[in-house]
């Protein structure tokens, strides 16, 4: 495959000199490149924790990169360390919050916190009931109805849900896990 790149030369790139055609016959074209699973370390300063994404960002020509906060049974986690780093790195992270498992929750408490969490600029969510310590706590399956309306306001607003889902088989010995 050859691209010309004269052909390339829109109004957003007008600025750099489009000249010449370039054979990728045998190579790979691809966009630039998003880690999309990062989590925050919770011994590390954040704003130690915003230098570390920033060099390895650069260290590994990364466009972007997407913060997942850890989810929580006991409160909003690593929620506003996320939206943090978004806001210290943007527009090159992403960040995703953490639902904060409720055993007493109902369908509304997951909404009214999706809800707040996208006010708040998040990007996408993580919820760990696919996990199997945190399914024994909370005893519901991704698919339990008190999620509906949290799901259909996520495919409403195009908001990626990351879920764990394919632990190996020991950790599902509830007696262990």
């Amino acid at each position: 495959m050859k691209i010309d790149l004269k052909k390339l030369n829109t109004s957003a790139h007008a600025s750099i000199p489009f000249d010449e055609t370039i054979d990728l016959t045998g190579k790979l074209l691809a966009p630039g490149l998003i880690d999309s699973h990062i989590h925050i370390e919770e011994r590390m300063p954040i704003d130690d924790t915003v230098s570390a994404f920033e060099n390895m960002m650069r260290d590994n020509d990364y466009d972007r990169i997407a913060v997942l906060a850890i989810p929580s049974f006991y409160g909003y986690g690593q929620n506003y360390e996320a939206f943090y780093c978004k806001d210290r790195l943007s527009p090159k992270v992403y960040a995703s919050a953490g639902l904060c498992h409720r055993t007493d929750a109902d369908d509304s408490y997951y909404l009214d916190e999706i809800k707040a969490y996208y006010a708040m600029g998040c990007d996408g969510v993580k919820i760990l009931d696919g996990k199997p310590n945190c399914y024994r706590q909370n005893g519901r399956r991704l698919d339990d109805k008190v999620y509906d309306r949290f799901y259909a306001f996520c495919e409403e607003k195009q908001l990626p849900v990351t879920m764990h889902i394919g632990d190996p088989a020991p950790f599902w010995d509830f007696e262990n896990a």
